[in-house]
């Protein structure tokens, strides 16, 4: 049997909407050199039938059961079985372009790189129909088209989302530093842990400007839609942390540049976050960044000035915060601000 060049990981639990889809984009890659590796943590909606079913009809898949209901311990186990040099990750619930494997395959070995990255195309279905949206994973034009040396510049880590599909990783550097996702039960944002490792060890990561890779934003089940989850994306730098303490150089030359990424993210959680939970995680997020001000883990010029106005307002009252970001008349800016963005974007697409 031939040896897989790629190996693609698909964690899997209960997709039973969406897991014809996914497979079907995975099967029907221009790339046929493939293990498609299916790490189901027991099903019970009937998609374990359909992996069945699908095995039977193509070699290349095998059905991993992990006992752990866990997005991170789902992918530890497809990285512990692959077998190919590179592998990619692809969750049960998006579907990739089926060009993807070819293009990111060609570009990883043109230009020696341990990571190429392609953008994204968001989707989600309003009154039946479904809206498609293009999201650059690196957020500078900058960043785009040229090979970036991960040991010497941090712009990768601070202006990237820390998502990890749409990318294909070659393997070795994984296995050389050990490197694991956070097996926190769930799919709770083990994306953040993971991305944040992989571009701590990787040397070298290459930008692609074109969207290989559709993911779902109308998911019920998807955890950027749980609003109870209050702490995960904490649960995921520390386990970032503690994993970098086994290699202090690094944790050392990351630290400023990581905290200012844990803002952003804890940021971004606090407003995704219901009301009623807001107070409790303003409260944590201002405790954890008086701390890393008193460690001088602060670089603040990695912020831009809303930023920083944002963060010290935060950690000076958090409970005024939280009643100032809940108040009426700013709950109605931020709406009048945002029809607004959505105005003009409409604008500039008409034209």
């Amino acid at each position: 049997m031939q040896t897989p060049e790629i190996s693609v990981i698909i964690p899997i639990y209960n997709s039973i909407l969406y897991i014809r889809q996914c497979l079907e984009s995975v099967i029907n890659q221009s790339f046929k050199n493939l293990e498609i590796l299916c790490i189901d943590a027991y099903s019970n909606d009937g998609t374990a039938e359909i992996l069945e079913e699908f095995a039977t009809k193509d070699a290349r898949i095998i059905i991993i059961k992990s006992k752990k209901k866990s997005l991170g311990a789902q992918i530890n186990l497809g990285l512990a079985k692959a077998k190919g040099k590179y592998f990619c990750i692809v969750e049960s619930d998006d579907y990739a372009h089926l060009k993807m494997c070819e293009v990111l395959h060609k570009l990883i070995e043109e230009k020696n790189c341990d990571i190429v990255k392609a953008d994204i195309c968001a989707f989600k279905k309003v009154f039946f129909k479904t809206h498609f949206n293009y999201k650059s994973i690196a957020y500078e034009q900058a960043l785009y088209g040229k090979i970036l040396f991960l040991q010497e510049d941090l712009n990768p880590l601070l202006k990237s989302w820390n998502m990890n599909q749409s990318s294909l990783y070659r393997l070795d550097f994984v296995k050389q530093f050990k490197i694991k996702a956070n097996e926190s039960l769930g799919a709770s944002y083990q994306d953040t842990g993971l991305w944040i490792l992989f571009l701590s060890f990787a040397k070298t990561l290459y930008f692609h400007n074109e969207a290989l890779y559709f993911y779902r934003l109308d998911n019920a089940n998807s955890s950027s839609l749980n609003k109870e989850k209050i702490y995960c994306v904490c649960d995921e730098f520390d386990f970032a942390q503690s994993f970098l303490k086994q290699y202090p150089e690094q944790k050392i030359r990351l630290q400023e540049a990581l905290t200012y990424v844990q803002f952003k993210v804890y940021w971004w959680n606090f407003k995704r976050l219901a009301n009623r939970f807001k107070k409790e995680f303003a409260l944590y997020f201002a405790k954890e960044f008086q701390k890393k001000y008193a460690d001088k883990h602060i670089n603040e010029a990695f912020f831009n000035q809303a930023e920083l106005q944002i963060l010290k307002a935060l950690m000076n009252d958090p409970e005024h915060f939280v009643k100032t970001w809940l108040s009426f008349n700013f709950i109605l800016r931020k709406r009048l601000a945002r029809y607004k963005r959505k105005i003009i974007t409409f604008v500039k697409i008409k034209k």
